[in-house]
């Protein structure tokens, strides 16, 4: 399955864009252009930076892992999750007063 993204269009309100995703079969075209492409802009990283083929900095796949922790716990937030989750976190200043 191949996920194509359109970006944010004049008709887009909130320009969040849209995903489309195209099933890609055996043997298909599309196959066969997506592993042509794949062996043509090969890295020696293992998860590149998709603009220019060079290494993640630390900060980029910090933020990464942030947002697909948040993304989860938002996730579990919306099937009712922990009750301790759902209640306020209390403040640094008053975690240090205990």
């Amino acid at each position: 399955m191949l996920k194509i993204t359109i970006r944010s269009a004049k008709n887009d309100q909130l320009a969040l864009g849209r995903d489309t995703f195209v099933d890609c079969q055996p043997g298909s075209t599309l196959e066969l252009l997506l592993l042509r492409w794949r062996i043509n802009n090969r890295s020696e990283y293992v998860f590149p930076n998709l603009h220019n083929w060079s290494k993640l900095s630390a900060s980029a796949v910090s933020s990464i892992a942030k947002k697909l922790i948040q993304s989860s716990m938002d996730y579990v937030e919306k099937k009712g999750g922990s009750p301790r989750r759902r209640s306020p976190r209390p403040t640094r200043r008053a975690l240090l007063c205990l």
